[in-house]
């Protein structure tokens, strides 16, 4: 996992191997799974991520969402609570 500075972490959230997060992002309890890339500013707030999830700088995610595989947020989206995004789809 590599994380940009100011990047932060928790609480209770678990982040893979292989997975990066952005200058200034945050993930509060939720799991991110490998190879997920969490941009630069973007928030992930009680949320699941599979692996190969992209989110764009300055999304907002959660909580209860839970993206498939390969599936992306484009910058500046804010997903609505709840939020099911299918693998290898993308949220505007």
């Amino acid at each position: 996992m590599a994380a940009a500075s100011e990047a932060a972490i928790g609480p209770r959230a678990v982040i893979a191997r292989g997975s990066q997060l952005g200058e200034g992002a945050a993930v509060a309890r939720s799991v991110v799974l490998p190879h997920a890339r969490i941009g630069a500013g973007a928030t992930v707030t009680e949320s699941i991520l599979a692996p190969g999830v992209r989110i764009g700088e300055g999304a907002r995610v959660g909580p209860g969402a839970v993206l498939g595989e390969n599936a992306e947020v484009e910058a500046g989206a804010q997903l609505d609570a709840g939020a099911r995004i299918p693998p290898g789809e993308r949220a505007a």
